[in-house]
């Protein structure tokens, strides 16, 4: 059985086809490193390193407050210096917290004075009235910038891992009936029995081994980019790119990028069975590969037509819909987007579910290769 495995991995990882796409995907990889750590603005590390540790702690009122005179010094050492470069860590704060449209004027008009705007003339919202959620300790602010370009950038490559996988995946029954040599095959003394099970272990631990190595990647970049992982401890509802300010459950953003995982995970199993079970009934490599990639891409169209309903609710738990830590919270957080009530509902019955649909989907797919006939 383990020979039959280590044949099938062999036939993927030696496919001419499969080095092209190991390539692809490193130049892919490369791009998504540019687009989500924006190699091009190293000012933005630059700038939100100091400033973070400079407010790390309990979020309160008085920081909130600290924050923004912070931002008003930082913005007006800017004009004077002629920089156009800006600090990311301020902007996504001070916007939730002031009347934009009065608080820039009041600036621009303190910057042509050259005077310095007081912050007590500056009217500050409160957390209360922002809508954080309160838990018996205060909420963490911290390094959250990095950490939004992290999450962007893991959720770009599931959805490249998943797409390596349906590349490969998909030729693992359709090759052998391209090859005209299926039917050989299940002649075999074990052509219907272990050679099935092989085919969909070696698929499996192909996923696994895709879905791993581009972790390995994206978590090594990270702590290569971010200097470590400072702001892990940071609570999510205090990373204001996501604006999850109301979400009802205590998590930091490394707890929140790892249940985005193990989601991820469980809907990447679903995308190997569905696209071994599409490999299993068509008749050519091509059919096979535009059906699986139009499956992925599917409901990405359709969650776009059906905006509400229970149908929505199913669309957005496709990978292509929820490959972002922010808006897979989003998702299962909200009563009004999830199908069941709270976010541990929704992710502790809807991961098992996937797991349990993509072991239906391999039986289905032992069944009918076990007792196929041929002409």
């Amino acid at each position: 059985m383990l020979r039959l495995i280590r044949f099938e991995l062999d036939k993927m990882l030696k496919n001419k086809f499969f080095l092209g796409i190991v390539i692809s995907s490193l130049l892919v990889m490369a791009g998504m490193f540019f687009l989500s750590f924006r190699l091009d603005a190293q000012s933005d590390s630059r700038f939100s390193a100091p400033t973070y540790k400079r407010y790390e702690g309990d979020l309160t009122d008085d920081k909130v407050k600290e924050i923004v005179a912070g931002y008003i010094d930082d913005e007006e050492k800017r004009v004077e210096s002629h920089s156009f470069l800006v600090n990311p860590f301020y902007y996504p704060i001070v916007d939730n917290f002031v009347n934009t449209a009065e608080f820039y004027q009041q600036q621009s008009d303190s910057i042509e004075q050259k005077k310095k705007l007081p912050i007590d003339q500056v009217k500050l919202r409160t957390l209360k009235d922002v809508g954080f959620a309160e838990f018996e300790r205060p909420l963490k602010i911290g390094n959250y910038v990095n950490w939004t370009y992290f999450m962007e950038l893991l959720g770009l490559f599931s959805i490249l891992g998943c797409i390596v996988v349906i590349l490969v995946v998909s030729t693992v029954f359709v090759g052998d009936r391209a090859k005209n040599i299926d039917s050989l095959l299940l002649t075999t003394k074990f052509g219907r029995t272990k050679l099935i099970h092989s085919k969909i272990a070696a698929s499996l631990i192909f996923g696994l081994g895709t879905f791993l190595s581009l972790q390995a990647v994206a978590w090594l970049g990270f702590l290569i980019f971010n200097k470590g992982f400072s702001g892990w401890d940071t609570s999510i509802q205090t990373n204001f790119n996501l604006g999850l300010f109301s979400f009802s459950h205590e998590l930091n953003q490394l707890q929140a990028v790892l249940l985005n995982l193990l989601f991820e995970l469980c809907c990447l199993l679903v995308v190997v069975g569905v696209t071994l079970l599409i490999s299993s009934v068509m008749k050519t490599p091509i059919i096979a590969l535009s059906a699986s990639l139009g499956l992925l891409v599917l409901p990405l169209g359709l969650i776009k037509i059906f905006k509400t309903g229970f149908l929505y609710k199913l669309l957005a738990l496709f990978p292509i819909n929820t490959s972002n830590t922010g808006t897979m919270l989003n998702v299962f957080g909200s009563k009004q987007l999830s199908l069941f009530g709270s976010f541990y509902q929704n992710l502790f019955i809807v991961t098992p579910l996937l797991i349990l649909i993509s072991v239906a989907i391999f039986v289905l797919i032992y069944q009918k290769m076990k007792h196929v006939r041929f002409a």
